[in-house]
C-alpha cells in the first residue's frame, strides 16, 4: 500500500492531468448531448414549418388552378349570362311575370 501512496505522491501532476482530462471529456459529452437535443428540437420545429409551407403551396396551387379554369371559361360564362339576360327580357316583355 505504501508503494501506491509513494507512486501517487511522485506522479501527482500526471494523475491530476489524467483526472482533469477525463473530467473535461465528461463535460464535453454532457454539453454535446444537450446541444444535440436542442438541435433535434429545432429540426422538428423546422420540419413542421416546412410541412406547413408545403400545405400552403398546395392550397395556392389549387386556387391558381381554379382561377385559371374560371379565366379559361369566362367567355362561355359571359355568353351564358347574356343568354339568360335576353331570356329574362323576353319574358318580361311578354308579361309572363305580371299574370296573377
Amino acid at each position: 500500500m505504501k508503494t501506491m501512496k509513494d507512486w501517487m505522491i511522485k506522479n501527482i501532476k500526471v494523475v491530476g492531468v489524467v483526472v482533469v482530462f477525463f473530467l473535461t471529456l465528461y463535460v464535453q459529452h454532457v454539453t454535446n448531448s444537450t446541444k444535440i437535443s436542442d438541435l433535434e428540437h429545432r429540426c422538428n420545429k423546422l420540419e413542421t414549418k416546412i410541412d406547413d409551407q408545403y400545405r400552403r403551396l398546395d392550397e395556392i396551387k389549387v386556387d391558381k388552378e381554379t382561377f385559371q379554369y374560371v379565366m379559361s371559361n369566362i367567355n362561355e360564362m359571359n355568353a351564358s349570362i347574356k343568354e339568360i339576360q335576353t331570356d329574362i327580357k323576353v319574358l318580361l316583355k311578354d308579361g309572363h311575370f305580371n299574370k296573377k
